[in-house]
């Protein structure tokens, strides 16, 4: 069954609001605390289903930022113990697998020519960026706009 984006993230704020609670001063009330701390997990994965089903980046960016105001509302909070967050957030919102960490081979080269997604940047709209030519002037002549590089606000570089 399909629940809607504002229906999941209506619930993520109830659990938020009694999590809020938890910490007030009345008999028990940090049992809800225990409770939702051993099932956080699966409802972040269900998070992040439903962040992945979303079809519209904006609408999908905008579910991700909430999400994650809410984890840093909990850390400020100090409801959970170190490192429990981040978890939540990692369950969430998976980092992409790079050349490094998946071969452990990959050079410097190799990771700085890929973007966040993993998608390499060499090679955007079909045509190779090469090197130090993209715009089709190369830059090794030391001339910029038709100023020497070396001379460029009058006084020769030293």
């Amino acid at each position: 069954r399909h629940v809607s984006t504002q229906s999941t993230m209506g619930r993520l704020y109830l659990v938020s609001d009694i999590l809020h609670n938890s910490s007030a001063s009345v008999k028990n009330a940090s049992a809800y605390r225990s409770q939702f701390q051993q099932n956080l997990k699966p409802i972040f994965k269900h998070l992040r289903d439903t962040y992945e089903s979303i079809d519209g980046r904006i609408t999908a960016d905008k579910m991700k930022e909430q999400v994650l105001v809410v984890l840093r509302v909990w850390q400020a909070w100090f409801l959970f113990p170190d490192g429990f967050l981040d978890d939540l957030e990692e369950t969430f919102s998976p980092r992409p697998k790079t050349k490094a960490s998946t071969s452990g081979s990959a050079s410097s080269a190799d990771t700085d020519m890929e973007d966040v997604d993993g998608v390499p940047l060499d090679d955007i709209d079909g045509i190779p960026l090469g090197d130090g030519d993209v715009d089709g002037m190369p830059l090794d002549d030391g001339d910029f706009d038709g100023v020497p590089l070396d001379d460029i606000d009058g006084a020769p570089l030293d």
